[in-house]
């Protein structure tokens, strides 16, 4: 019974948060820059950033001085579609992408997250 109420829950949550229609959405996308500020990983992040804003999307940038653990609990809780972590792997061009109602993880380039589609 306790398996069933943890999925059903869960499902419900995210269906509640994630909204399906792009009209009422207030964000597009949740980036979250893990780098402390002034340093190359947080900056590509401001570049990011500053790109999916250029594209017309309306982005919620994170760049506080928090733990990756803080930042990524409080994006759960504000349950934005799209997620985009920008790590260490950012200096290699790399960054993570999480869409949270299809619970798909994978990384990518910045070429091709700028040819996606939110």
């Amino acid at each position: 019974m306790s398996n069933w109420y943890c999925y059903f829950s869960r499902s419900w949550y995210r269906y509640r948060c994630c909204s399906r229609y792009k009209e009422i959405r207030p964000f597009d996308v949740h980036v979250l820059a893990l780098e402390k500020e002034g340093t190359e990983g947080y900056n590509i992040a401001v570049e990011v950033y500053n790109k999916l804003k250029a594209k017309g999307y309306e982005v919620l940038f994170d760049d506080r001085q928090e733990s990756p653990g803080v930042k990524f609990k409080d994006a759960d809780l504000i349950g934005i579609k799209n997620r985009v972590i920008v790590g260490r792997k950012a200096v290699e061009g790399v960054f993570e992408y999480k869409n949270i109602e299809e619970e798909t993880n994978e990384e990518v380039d910045l070429n091709k997250l700028l040819e996606m589609e939110f």
